[in-house]
This record gives C-alpha cells, sequence and structure tokens, in this order.
C-alpha cells in the first residue's frame, strides 16, 4: 500500500490539479490502487481495471461498486498486453513483475505511463536487479520521475522502483 501512496503522491503533483482523464489500471487485482486514487484526490473521468483474473476482477467489482459513481470504473477481463487504449488518459501497471513485458510494446506512442516494479521477487515473471535495469526494461520518450524506495513487508525487504513519462 505504501508503494502506491507513492505513486498516487507522484501523480498528484504531476497533475498539479488537473483531471487525469481515463485511467488504465493494468493487473489491477482487487482494485485496490483505484480506491487510493479516489481517497488522494486524484480526479479521472473513469478509471479502467484491467485483470486477467475474472474471479478476482468479479471481486473487486462487488467491492468497489459502493464507493463509485456509476460510470466511474469500467471492468476488463483481458490479458495486458489486450488492451485498446481508446481513451486519453494514463497508463498504470504496478504489477509488471507478474506479466511479460510484451504489454509495453503495445502501447502507443505518445502516452503518459506509470510503472513500478520490485527486486527480491523470486517467483516473478520479469525479474529486476536493479534501477538501471527497470529504466532500459521500459524506454520512454520522455521521462518525468524515476525513483526508487526500500520497503519491509512480513516477508522480505525490497526495493520498488518507479517511472513516470512519456512513451
Amino acid at each position: 500500500m505504501n508503494s502506491k501512496l507513492w505513486l498516487c503522491d507522484k501523480l498528484r503533483q504531476g497533475l498539479k490539479g488537473k483531471c487525469a482523464r481515463t485511467i488504465y489500471i493494468l493487473g489491477s487485482w482487487y482494485g485496490n490502487l483505484a480506491m487510493l486514487l479516489q481517497k488522494e484526490g486524484i480526479t479521472f473521468d473513469d478509471i479502467v481495471l484491467v485483470d486477467i483474473d475474472e474471479k478476482v476482477l468479479r471481486n473487486s467489482q462487488n467491492m468497489l461498486k459502493p464507493f463509485f459513481k456509476p460510470g466511474k470504473l469500467i471492468f476488463l477481463n483481458t490479458d495486458a498486453k489486450d488492451v485498446i487504449y481508446d481513451k486519453p488518459g494514463i497508463i498504470i501497471n504496478t504489477s509488471v513483475n507478474d506479466m511479460k513485458t510484451t504489454w509495453f510494446d503495445d502501447v502507443p506512442e505518445g502516452r503518459k505511463i506509470i510503472i513500478q516494479g520490485r527486486d527480491q521477487a523470486s517467483d516473478a515473471v520479469t525479474k529486476i536487479a536493479d534501477m538501471k535495469q527497470f529504466d532500459d526494461m521500459f524506454p520512454m520518450t520522455k521521462t518525468y520521475y524515476l525513483g526508487k524506495r526500500d520497503f519491509t513487508d512480513p516477508e522480505t525487504r525490497y526495493t520498488r522502483y518507479m517511472k513516470i513519462g512519456v512513451k
């Protein structure tokens, strides 16, 4: 949750009070980030929650529905690499360790994007050793922010990386 709050803080700073338009959250899991974006005062037209796991997506729909106005959330049960970005806005992926990097190849040029990944993810599909590898893995035409923070959870200590920019 702390890494998602970090993301919200950097996004709020970057938006400077402007609307984020449509926010696509890839690998949305239970939709925790959608709740935090709203709680942290990020304004948006709608949020598209994308997850390949239909059961998780259905659970997030049931859980989130009471907290959002109708039409603010769109639930998309598909692989992140198959998303069609038909609305202007921001793409967020805090689950890059859990999927191959092919999703990034299909993000249209010129799109604003926020990416988070971590080291010490032993069961990761995409392993990240350090900030340079993370930065090189997701090339952008413009980088607004590249940073890292150390976190501790009940199982381990790890470093979380974040990159914000334009593909």
